[in-house]
């Protein structure tokens, strides 16, 4: 509900969070009590200075509860909060309090930031320094500082993995969705310094964020589509006993790029590309008078059951995934999808889409979301796309 015009500037003063997940908090919770006790217990070994309970409570929640944030990343805790030290010495040389003070902020900050470490309790530890630690002495709070900020983040790894979460973030895995979206990651950090948010968000944190929701759009845009609606049929196809001038006819009649091997009852076998054809023609240990489809095929082909999500296939297909599935009715093979029927049905489904003046989508045609009936659908991408 909209509020009324005079309250409408007060919008941005509500919650901006979504209401948490009581598993999620309660988990929070724990792992930040756990946390502090572990470091605490370990800081008793090092001399623990009383007075880095606040800014070590600080950083355990950012580790404990926003292990995803840049900010609580081990550089970030660890790094940042050596900065911060540095930073508050720094401030005791150059002015007196309660400039100092001021100053030991300003210059954790800038350090923090320049070393790609900005940690909000640094803030704290900066403070800390120029006001309780002895001048010209960092060390006494340098070493007690980064053994306790080491067993937070220590604490932390144990607990994620405990709790079936990840901790650190930056993980080898986190590439993949980077490559999903077809963007490098210096492109990802140029939007997120674009929009103020390299401080709340890495370049995998938005491209795993920007991925999932690229899968909730394929899901709820053909999510009343399957397989059997977009697949080419009939499939053109290759016996096991065709010779190689049928195959390369065949081919060459349909512009294809691959040609499924199917035995008399449709059932799939294998599948035959260019290359094979390339080989036969040019390798001494195969005789191209001889040479069949069951001797070229390779008994690879992907299936996937007529009744399948066409959104369960996008990613397979946009990625370096089979250029040819085979839709299954049963045992048979009743058509085929590759990349082509995809592009096709994404150039239809967005002619379909177009909004309508009322602002709702237009109703459907004789076909699905908008398609031509099946059977013309399938004919579109039919007999080029076949095995293409």
């Amino acid at each position: 509900m909209d509020l009324p015009r005079p309250f409408r500037a007060l919008r941005g003063l509500a919650p901006a969070m979504p209401w948490p997940d009581g598993a999620d908090a309660l988990r929070s919770a724990l792992g930040v009590t756990v946390g502090v006790l572990f470091a605490v217990a370990a800081g008793s070994v090092s001399g623990l200075a009383p007075e880095l309970i606040a800014p070590l409570g600080a950083s355990a929640v950012l580790v404990f509860v926003m292990p995803n944030s840049p900010l609580a990343q081990p550089w970030s805790v660890i790094v940042g909060s050596m900065m911060a030290v540095l930073a508050g010495q720094l401030a005791i040389m150059i002015a007196p309090l309660p400039w100092s003070a001021a100053l030991a902020v300003a210059l954790a900050v800038l350090l923090m930031v320049w070393a790609r470490a900005l940690h909000p309790p640094g803030g704290a530890v900066a403070l800390l320094s120029a006001t309780e630690a002895a001048a010209g002495q960092p060390l006494a709070l340098l070493i007690p500082l980064a053994v306790l900020q080491v067993a937070v983040v220590v604490g932390g790894m144990l607990w994620a993995r405990l709790t079936g979460r990840v901790y650190p973030l930056r993980t080898a895995g986190e590439v993949d969705a980077v490559q999903r979206l077809g963007l490098q990651a210096r492109e990802l950090e140029h939007l997120l310094v674009r929009f103020r948010q390299g401080a709340n968000l890495g370049a995998a944190d938005l491209a795993r964020l920007v991925a999932a929701a690229t899968d909730e759009v394929a899901k709820h845009r053909f999510q009343a589509m399957t397989c059997g609606d977009i697949m080419s049929a009939p499939a053109i196809t290759a016996a096991p006993a065709d010779r190689l001038p049928q195959l390369i006819s065949r081919f060459r009649t349909n512009a294809i790029t691959s040609l499924p091997v199917v035995d008399s009852q449709g059932r799939p076998l294998g599948v035959i590309q260019p290359g094979e054809i390339i080989t036969a023609l040019t390798s001494a240990s195969i005789d191209p008078k001889r040479a069949t489809a069951a001797d070229l095929m390779r008994a690879d082909i992907a299936k996937v059951p007529a009744e399948l999500p066409v959104g369960v296939l996008l990613h397979a297909l946009a990625d370096d995934g089979p250029q040819l599935i085979g839709v299954m009715e049963g045992p048979r093979m009743a058509g085929v999808i590759t990349r082509s029927n995809v592009v096709a049905l994404l150039l239809q489904n967005d002619e379909g889409w177009a909004v309508a003046d009322d602002g709702a989508p237009p109703p459907p045609g004789p076909g699905v979301s908008g398609l031509p009936p099946t059977g013309t659908a399938r004919g579109v991408t039919g007999r080029r796309s076949a095995g293409a």
